[in-house]
């Protein structure tokens, strides 16, 4: 399942420790992901 929201992201030595942080926000609607999907995506990039 695929659903739209924000997922925070971080890079570190370990779970504690964070070096570097970001976070995306998936837009549309919810998706059942099945065997059916193809698992290539079109990605669409804006700042700000």
């Amino acid at each position: 399942m695929v659903e739209p929201g924000r997922i925070d992201l971080f890079v570190g030595t370990d779970c504690e420790t964070p070096v570097l942080t970001g976070a995306v926000e998936l837009t549309g609607p919810v998706h059942e992901v099945t065997t059916a999907d193809r698992r290539l995506v079109r990605v669409r990039t804006a700042v700000g």
